[in-house]
């Protein structure tokens, strides 16, 4: 056995050399990786703390139970401020004159509609009201230009150039921009409150314009004259828009089922 080892010492070594190093580069590599780990900690754990946070944030108010989500938009107020808007500018008179005093009140700003598709928000100043009627007849210009627009109306021809927009629909896609430019929200939700917003878009630029102008030809062809002061409902006009429009719910889920993922809200713990 000496005889064995003796001849055989120098491979054994070398053997045994290199079981050492192998252990102690893997024990190296362990301990560094470790310390990593645990350097890196808070970073971690701030980011998921404020992930967290910013998840549930946008999980309560996609889940509102107040307010369907649809009607957080505003799209009924839309409808309403655009058709007795788009009304005015044709120079039909309303049987109630405090209508634009509320619609002064709650409009923020309006989308100009361009013939390419491309589109452009305006903010309204605060020291620009609408300008609406202070008694029961329109002034002349205003007058004038709705005869000649009531004209091409009665022939088919009304172009919206605009979409008002009002103050609680402004509200609302601020905040869905908020979460969505937020640098802690995950990129899968970001692409999903961008599809949210896109759809939005497409309820307001494609969906929503060609019913009011519908109305609007529809009217000028029953009301004899603009003049004579008429009572209208745009409620007509907000249910084919709802029916034709996009609703969101499959978006507004597919967001919620992410974030429950994120969150870890059902998994089961052990």
């Amino acid at each position: 056995m000496l005889v064995w080892l003796s001849e055989n010492i120098t491979w054994i070594k070398d053997i045994f050399w290199v079981v050492f190093t192998s252990i102690a580069t893997i024990v190296s590599i362990k301990t560094y990786i470790r310390a990593k780990s645990t350097i890196l900690q808070p970073l971690r754990t701030e980011v998921i703390k404020r992930q967290t946070d910013l998840l549930v944030e946008l999980l309560s108010f996609l889940l509102d139970r107040q307010k369907d989500f649809y009607f957080k938009i505003d799209y009924f107020g839309l409808v309403n401020t655009n058709v007795f808007l788009t009304m005015r500018d044709y120079g039909y008179l309303l049987n109630e004159n405090k209508i634009y005093d509320e619609i002064d009140k709650n409009v923020v700003g309006f989308i100009i509609l361009k013939n390419e598709g491309q589109l452009d928000n305006v903010e309204l100043p605060q020291s620009i009201n609408i300008e609406r009627e202070k008694e029961d007849n329109l002034n002349k210009e205003q007058q004038e230009k709705g005869k000649k627009k009531l004209l091409l109306a009665r022939e088919g021809k009304v172009d919206l150039e605009r979409l008002y927009l009002t103050n609680k629909y402004n509200e609302t896609i601020q905040k869905i921009q908020e979460f969505q430019c937020n640098p802690f929200m995950p990129s899968l939700i970001q692409s999903e409150l961008s599809k949210l917003l896109n759809e939005i878009s497409y309820n307001l630029t494609v969906i929503l314009p060609p019913e009011i102008e519908k109305f609007i030809i529809q009217l000028s062809k029953t009301q004899c004259s603009p003049n004579a002061p008429v009572k209208v409902d745009p409620i007509a006009v907000y249910n084919y828009f709802q029916r034709k429009s996009i609703h969101h719910k499959d978006t507004i889920q597919n967001i919620i089922k992410i974030i429950r993922e994120y969150l870890m809200v059902d998994k089961k713990w052990k």
